[in-house]
Order: C-alpha cells, then sequence, then structure tokens
C-alpha cells in the first residue's frame, strides 16, 4: 500500500490543490453566510462558531502555502499533510455541528463532504480511517450530549422547530439549499476529474497505438535494412571467397613451377656429378 501511494502521490496533486481552493471558498461562503443570518435575521449563531469557520479557512490558507511550497518536490509528504487536514477538519465539524444544533438538524451531513472527497482522492485504506474518524467524533458528540457532558446547545428551541418560524424556514431553506449545491459541486467535481481521466486514458491509448504503429514500421525498416545486409555479407562472402580460390590457384601454379624448377636444378646436379665421375675416369686411362 505504501509503495503504491508512493507511486500516486504525484498524481494526487492537481485534485488536493482544487480540493484545498474549494475549502477555502466553502469556509468563506460559509463565514458570510453566518454574519448574514446573525445581523439580518437576527440568528443567534455563538461567537465560538465564527471562531472555528476562520480557523477551517485560516488552516486551508496554511495548507495551500504549504502545497505551493512543496506540492512539487514533495508529493508525498503534501498529501499526508491534507489527509492529516482532513481528519483535523472533521474533529472541527464536530464543533460546528454542536454550535448550529448538534444531531437534530441539517449539519451531521457536512461530514459527507470530507467522506466523499476521501474516497475520491486516498487509497481504500486512509479513506475508511476518514470515515470511522468522523463516525467517531459524531458519535462521541451524541454520547456527551446524551450524558450531559455537552450542553444541549439550540440555535431555534424546541418550540421554534417548525415551519411557522420564518426565520427556522428560512435559514433550514437556506442550508438545504447550500448544501444540494454543494452536492452538486462535488459531483460537478467528480465529473470534472472522471472527464480527464478518461481523457488521459484516450490519450494514453492514442499513443500506445501510435506507438505501436511506429514500432510495426520500425521492425520492418530494420527488417529490410537486415535483409539488405545479409546480401551484402552473402555477396561479400562469395567474392572473398573467389579471391582465396583465385590465390589458391597462383599458390598451386607457383609451387608446381618451383618443383619444375627444384627437379631441373637437382637432375642438372646428378648429371654434373656424372660428368665429373667420367671425366676422372678418363684421366687415370
Amino acid at each position: 500500500m505504501v509503495d503504491n501511494f508512493n507511486l500516486e502521490a504525484s498524481d494526487l496533486i492537481p485534485q488536493i490543490k482544487t480540493d484545498i481552493n474549494r475549502k477555502i471558498i466553502l469556509a468563506a461562503g460559509f463565514f458570510l453566510l453566518l454574519i448574514l443570518l446573525r445581523t439580518k435575521l437576527g440568528v443567534p449563531f455563538p461567537k465560538e462558531l465564527f471562531l472555528l469557520v476562520i480557523i477551517i479557512a485560516l488552516g486551508g490558507s496554511a495548507l495551500m502555502y504549504f502545497f505551493r511550497k512543496f506540492g512539487v518536490e514533495k508529493p508525498l509528504i503534501v498529501v499526508k499533510v491534507h489527509f492529516g487536514y482532513n481528519i483535523a477538519e472533521a474533529a472541527l465539524l464536530t464543533v460546528i455541528i454542536y454550535y448550529v444544533g448538534g444531531i437534530t438538524w441539517i449539519a451531521p451531513i457536512f461530514y459527507s463532504f470530507n467522506i466523499i472527497n476521501g474516497f475520491w482522492f486516498y487509497p481504500r485504506k486512509l479513506a475508511v480511517i476518514l470515515l470511522i474518524s468522523s463516525i467517531i467524533f459524531l458519535t462521541s458528540l451524541v454520547i456527551l450530549e446524551y450524558l450531559g457532558v455537552f450542553p444541549a446547545f439550540y440555535v431555534f428551541p424546541p418550540s421554534e422547530l417548525n415551519f411557522k418560524n420564518p426565520y427556522y424556514t428560512f435559514t433550514t431553506t437556506i442550508a438545504a439549499l447550500i448544501v444540494l449545491l454543494a452536492i452538486g459541486f462535488f459531483s460537478n467535481t467528480f465529473y470534472t476529474l472522471l472527464t480527464r481521466q478518461i481523457e488521459g486514458l484516450k490519450v494514453a491509448r492514442n499513443n500506445l497505438e501510435e506507438a505501436k504503429r511506429n514500432f510495426g514500421a520500425e521492425v520492418l525498416k530494420r527488417t529490410k535494412e537486415t535483409g539488405e545486409e545479409k546480401k551484402r555479407l552473402e555477396e561479400e562472402i562469395k567474392r572473398r571467397t573467389k579471391e582465396l580460390e583465385e590465390g589458391k590457384r597462383i599458390v598451386q601454379e607457383k609451387v608446381r613451377e618451383l618443383e619444375s624448377l627444384h627437379d631441373l636444378a637437382v637432375n642438372r646436379e646428378l648429371e654434373m656429378v656424372e660428368l665429373k665421375r667420367e671425366i676422372k675416369k678418363f684421366k687415370k686411362a
């Protein structure tokens, strides 16, 4: 898993950059919405909620700085830091959920964005860790509220949780619309990433086919060159063989000539010896 994660880390960098930008935009938009609902409609959001949203936005900005500094050189470290940020963000979201009404309101769906991102970005093991962490955070909140460790906190008291209360109705509708828009935005991001991957696969396939065609042409070219070289070598061998045979014939003729000269010389010497013997014999007579 670690080896695969190492290999895939650089491929995750563009997606992580998009996710960081999205988180900063969502945090800023949520902060502005809180200000609008508090100042214009008098929704009693606590100051701690604003502080938590600011922390998330600042964390996203710090993560973007870290990404720009180390994204290219150390992609694996960036991916791990991004994963750690998502775990921390899930913990902060749990506190935000508490301040906007706990599990009695629409806020728990905020976890879904991180979980969807986890399964898009990370290997399955890390995505499951993020999912389990979110479940543990939310379950802990429920237990702590049930045991009274955290007092029940309501943006709208139970008596006002009805659709005859215009503030509750408007706030709930806005929250639901934001959730739907966020889901649509995330879905569009997923579609964009999927489209890029499909386009990348198409390009890879075209490159593979082009490489295959080039390889076939190169094989034909090399085969032709090899055939021509073979033919040239065969002709060279024939020429050298002919030259060797001609040289052999010449050497044999020279040998025969030398043998003839040798025979003549030997015969001459024999005749000289015989002649000397006869002269000697004649002198004695």
